[in-house]
């Protein structure tokens, strides 16, 4: 939805996947209303998709990341299911698409970080949603 603009539509799945669906959806229905959140990001408090080609993260590295992050809050539980990191969204588990080794985009344009520190050990995350960036620490 666009608050100033007044556009918006809502996409409902009853899928246990059906992220991937609804930002399907969303990014063709922009396309064909030639919404702005498709140009270059102004800033609205919300972020455009991401258009960067994904990138292939080692198993072991994926391995790193699974567990419990909790913030203010916030909670997000993390697991690879068949080399796919993903994340707890709804009840439902939504993949997430490498942008770097530390950095992954979910539903288009929102991003989950991994703080790593100076050890290689994963220590928390930054989730970013619709302009909002949430610190979770690992427990």
């Amino acid at each position: 939805m666009h608050k100033v603009k007044g556009y918006g539509f809502a996409v409902m799945t009853n899928a246990d996947r059906g992220g991937p669906l609804m930002d399907e959806v969303l990014r063709r229905v922009r396309r064909a209303y030639a919404w702005d959140s498709e140009e270059a990001p102004v800033p609205r408090g919300y972020d455009p998709p991401v258009t960067a080609p994904p990138v292939t993260v080692p198993g072991e590295v994926l391995a790193r990341y699974p567990g419990r992050y909790v913030g203010r809050g916030d909670e997000v539980t993390v697991r690879v299911d068949n080399g796919v990191l993903q994340v707890e969204v709804g009840g439902g588990w939504v993949p997430l698409v490498a942008l770097s080794e530390t950095e992954f985009l979910m539903f288009g344009s929102n991003r989950v970080r991994f703080l790593v520190d100076a050890a290689g050990a994963v220590t928390g995350a930054t989730v970013r949603i619709s302009g909002r960036e949430v610190l979770l620490r690992r427990q």
